[in-house]
C-alpha cells in the first residue's frame, strides 16, 4: 500500500549497520563477544555482556552504545535512550552517541530533536556515515529533496576516496545510493557488503527492501530468508518476508508480521502492515483497532496516521479524516502519502476519477513522488486520457525505470 524507497516500513531499523563506525568491537574480547551475540540474534546474552562491560571505564562508552543498539532492535526505546544519554554524559559531543540517540528519538516521534542530534553528529564528524544517512533520509521524507541530495552526495566521494571499505560502510553507501536514485550501484554495493561479511544481516534486510521496492519479490524473499539464516530474530527481516508473502500467502504474511512483533513490540511498521492487510480485506474497523497500537510507541507516526486517514475516508467519517490530515501535515507539511494512500485505495476500487484528485493532491505536496506520478498515469489511462497518462508515466520512469 505504501510507496517504498527503502523507507516508510523500516524507517528506523535500516538506518544503522551492525556496528556504527566509531564503535569498536575489534579491540577487546568482551566487546567482540557481545557484538557476535547481537549479530546472531541472542539479544538477552548480548545485553548481559554489554551490561557487564559498562563496569569498565575503558569499555563503558562502547558497551553503552552497543547496549543501546540491542535495546533498539527489541523496541525497548526508553532503555536505549537511557544508554545513549549515559554515553553522552561521558562525552557530550560524541557523534556516534548523538546519531544513535537521534534514531531513538525518531522512532518515538520526537522528530525535531532527532534531526538536531543528526545535525550535531554530522557537524562534529562529517564522516559519521550513520548520522549523515539518517539526516539525508529525514530531509527526503520531509520533502527537502535537494537538501537530502547535498547531504548524501558525499557518500559517493567517500566510496571513491577510500580503499578497503568495510561491509558496514558498503551497506551505508548502498542505502545512500538508493536515495540518490543510483539503484544499480546500490544493488552492487549491497552484494559487495554481504560478500565482505556474510553475517551482516542488516545489509541483507536493506538489500531485500530495495528488491521489494522494484517489484522483484522472488529475489527479495530469498534475501530476507538469507538474513534470517544469520539472525532468526531479525524482526525487520520477518517483516520483509511478510511483505513478500502478501500476494501469495495472506495468512503466512500475517504470521511473519506477528513474528516480527513478538521479537520487537515497538516495530511500528509491522503494526501498519497488519492494518494494511485488514484494509485490503475491507475490515476497516479492525484496521483502526490495529493502528491504535503503534501510536502508543510513536504518537506522531505519519505512516500510521495516513492509514487511519484511509480508514476514516472510506468509512465516510470526514471529521476524523480531516483531523488525521491536519495532524499529519502539522508534523510534516510535505507528507504526500496522506493523499497517496487514499489514491491507491481508490484506484484499487476502480474509482479512477476520484483517485486522480488524490494523486494530484499528493504531487502538490511532493512533486518528486514518482509512485504518485505512476499511479496518476495509470488512472488517467483507465479514463482514456492517453496523452496526459503518457506524460505522467514518462516522468515516473525517467527517474525510476524499475
Amino acid at each position: 500500500m505504501q510507496r517504498v524507497l527503502l523507507t516508510g516500513f523500516l524507517a528506523i531499523f535500516l538506518w544503522f549497520c551492525a556496528l556504527p563506525r566509531g564503535l569498536s568491537a575489534g579491540g577487546d574480547e568482551g566487546l567482540r563477544k557481545a557484538h557476535a551475540l547481537f549479530q546472531a540474534g541472542d539479544y538477552d546474552k548480548a545485553i548481559a555482556e554489554y551490561k557487564a562491560l559498562t563496569a569498565s571505564e575503558s569499555h563503558r562508552r562502547d558497551a553503552l552504545l552497543g547496549l543501546a543498539q540491542v535495546r533498539m532492535e527489541r523496541g525497548e526505546y526508553q532503555q536505549a535512550e537511557e544508554a545513549c544519554q549515559q554515553a553522552l554524559r561521558h562525552a557530550p559531543a560524541d557523534p556516534v552517541a548523538l546519531g544513535l540517540l537521534g534514531q531513538v528519538l525518531q522512532a518515538t516521534g520526537r522528530y525535531k530533536l532527532a534531526r538536531q542530534d543528526f545535525e550535531k553528529a554530522v557537524r562534529r564528524n562529517p564522516n559519521q556515515l550513520e548520522a549523515r544517512l539518517a539526516l539525508g533520509k529525514m530531509q527526503w521524507e520531509w520533502g527537502e529533496h535537494q537538501a537530502a541530495r547535498v547531504t548524501l552526495q558525499p557518500f559517493i566521494a567517500y566510496y571513491r576516496n577510500n580503499a578497503n571499505l568495510t561491509a558496514e560502510e558498503l551497506n551505508l553507501i548502498a542505502q545512500a545510493c538508493v536515495y540518490l536514485e543510483r539503484f544499480r550501484d546500490a544493488n552492487d554495493l549491497f552484494y559487495d557488503a554481504t560478500k565482505a561479511d556474510p553475517k551482516l544481516w542488516q545489509a541483507f534486510v536493506a538489500w531485500g527492501e530495495l528488491m521489494l521496492s522494484k517489484y522483484n519479490v522472488a529475489d527479495a524473499q530469498g534475501i530476507f530468508q538469507d538474513a534470517l539464516k544469520v539472525n532468526p530474530h531479525a524482526a525487520a527481516a520477518h517483516l520483509g518476508l511478510a511483505k513478500c508473502l502478501r500476494s501469495t500467502d495472506f495468512e503466512g504474511a500475517k504470521q511473519e508480521a506477528e513474528a516480527a512483533l513478538a521479537i520487537n513490540p515497538g516495530l511500528v511498521p509491522a503494526y501498519d502492515f497488519l492494518a494494511e492487510l485488514d484494509i485490503l480485506t475491507g475490515d476497516l474497523e479492525a484496521a483502526l483497532q490495529e493502528l491504535e497500537k503503534p501510536l502508543k510507541v510513536n504518537p506522531n507516526s505519519l505512516s500510521t496516521r495516513a492509514l487511519r486517514a484511509v480508514c476514516y475516508y472510506f468509512l465516510d467519517d470526514l471529521p476524523k479524516y480531516h483531523e488525521e490530515e491536519r495532524t499529519i501535515l502539522a508534523v510534516n507539511p510535505h507528507y504526500a502519502d496522506v493523499y497517496f494512500e487514499i489514491a491507491e485505495s481508490l484506484a484499487r476500487r476502480y474509482l479512477f476519477q476520484e483517485s486522480v484528485e488524490f494523486y494530484n493532491k499528493a504531487l502538490a505536496l511532493d512533486p518528486e513522488h514518482w509512485a504518485a506520478h505512476a499511479g496518476l498515469g495509470t488512472s488517467l489511462s483507465r479514463l482514456g486520457e492517453e496523452a496526459a497518462a503518457k506524460a505522467e508515466l514518462e516522468k515516473a520512469f525517467s527517474r525510476d525505470p524499475y
